[in-house]
């Protein structure tokens, strides 16, 4: 029973580690964050006079570069700014804007939800405090004190962090401070495995005293709580950037909570629509500002600290990979739970007495608990690996034809000189040199036809080849 008692005192000792290794982390945050804001174009070309001017892109194709080294500098300096990606506009063929992004802050239900958290967590500090004041509690912890003090101090700390998120429930976080809704939904998640731990101890009968399973009951009870509390609030402390484009629904994933965006319910009402009437062009949500080809192009030509091109895509979808791995992993670990859950249920049709029959609940019960979350898991691995997928492809995709249109452009550049050439020898040369300079326009064209036959071959081949490079992201789960 002693082995017992020291295993449930570390289990309470384990979430203040975790809470000292997030304070850490916390102002390791905000002391080197800077502010950063939205990544800012330089002025479009047509605003500026592209004639002696010295400005670089920041696209730079060496091939066609190399190829066309004869052009002067002002001609590669006019093709270089006008096919930047970096100076291109969000718009239509009409220079009409796609959308816009708008602010939302938190409504009355969503400070409620974050009151309500920081009240649940007043309590669970005060049964924190209780094994110091409570007779029979400071003897059953006597020589286990230290993890109850790092217990305390990690509820004071969740305590003080919701604080904070109060205080800025209406204009939301600055940008000095880590998102603290990720930071705390994490600590809730840790919490509430010591707490289920110490739960199960409790069933299983491994408690004799009456008021030390209380305590761990209320404990648990109050973890649960404040978990599913903090997972009915909206993702994040910052306010939510909500896409809007005229005549189409918006789309919701930012603005809904982790149940929801978990179980995809938040695409619910186009499926209901779906189900009443065939969805048009106009009824399809629309996707999250980030994942538009514009502003994942834009953050890829911003990485400048490295040179690779794929160790800039590395970089640019580290997070999400990392993310994915890792459900991946614990996915996996989860698969082998039902297996070892059955095995111990046969053993105890076996020969009744070997586990008590709460045991046997137990596993029954974990076995459903680990499918459904090993599905979740595999759900989200799916869901990130495609979204980076999609990304990836339109990082390709959108070089590749902003080459292509490059070379089509110096390609055109260079048969418009030959032909004013041509035209001024004839000029000069009269009407025989018309009549060949006639005679051998018509193989130049076949040829540059054949050229621009080409270079859309070659495009069409490295779309195919640009898809399966970005169809690797979707096996890492």
């Amino acid at each position: 029973m002693a082995r017992l008692d020291c295993s449930r005192s570390y289990l309470l000792g384990f979430s203040g580690a975790l809470a000292l290794v997030s304070i850490i982390s916390a102002l390791y945050h905000i002391t080197t964050s800077k502010s950063t804001g939205s990544i800012k174009l330089p002025p479009p070309g047509e605003s500026e006079p592209l004639l002696g001017t010295n400005s670089q892109s920041k696209l730079t194709f060496n091939s066609t570069d190399s190829e066309n080294s004869n052009d002067s500098p002002s001609t590669s300096s006019i093709t270089q700014r006008h096919f930047d990606l970096d100076n291109a506009k969000l718009a239509d063929a009409h220079g009409k804007s796609f959308g816009y992004t708008k602010l939302v802050y938190r409504d009355f239900s969503e400070k409620t939800k974050v009151a309500l958290e920081a009240f649940l967590l007043i309590l669970q500090v005060s049964l924190s405090i209780t094994p110091f004041v409570v007779k029979e509690l400071s003897e059953e912890f006597s020589e286990h004190s230290t993890a109850l003090i790092f217990n305390l101090v990690s509820w004071l700390y969740l305590l003080g962090v919701s604080s904070l998120r109060v205080s800025t429930a209406s204009t939301g976080l600055s940008d000095k401070f880590p998102d603290f809704w990720y930071h705390s939904f994490t600590l809730y998640f840790f919490n509430l495995l010591t707490g289920f731990c110490l739960f199960v101890s409790v069933l299983l009968g491994g408690v004799e005293s009456y008021t030390e399973s209380l305590f761990y009951k209320v404990y648990f009870a109050l973890t649960f709580s404040i978990f599913l509390v903090s997972g009915f609030q909206k993702l994040g402390d910052k306010p939510a950037e909500l896409y809007i484009v005229d005549g189409s629904p918006n789309g919701l994933e930012t603005v809904s909570n982790i149940f929801q965006i978990i179980s995809y319910s938040w695409i619910d009402p186009m499926v209901l629509e779906a189900h009443r009437t065939p969805l048009k062009a106009a009824d399809i949500m629309t996707l999250e500002a980030k994942d538009h080809a514009y502003p994942i192009l834009e953050k890829f030509h911003a990485l400048t600290g490295t040179k690779s091109f794929s160790s800039r895509i590395f970089h640019q979808f580290k997070w999400d990979m990392a993310i994915q791995f890792t459900f991946s992993a614990i996915k996996a670990i989860l698969d082998f739970v039902p297996t070892i859950c059955t095995k111990k249920i046969l053993e105890y049709l076996e020969n009744p007495g070997l586990i008590s029959s709460r045991a046997a609940w137990l596993y029954a019960f974990l076995m459903f608990a680990s499918s459904v979350l090993s599905d979740t898991l595999y759900g989200r691995c799916l869901f990130l690996g495609r979204r980076v997928s999609v990304h990836i492809n339109s990082i390709l995709i959108g070089d590749l034809y902003s080459k292509g249109m490059k070379r089509t452009f110096m390609r055109f550049s260079d048969d418009n000189d030959d032909k004013d050439k041509d035209k001024d020898d004839a000029d000069k040369g009269g009407s025989k040199d018309q009549d060949d300079a006639e005679s051998t326009e018509s193989p130049k064209k076949e040829k540059s036809d054949k050229k621009n036959k080409d270079l859309g071959s070659i495009i069409n081949i490295m779309s195919v080849d640009a898809q399966k490079v970005s169809d690797m992201a979707i096996s890492l789960s």
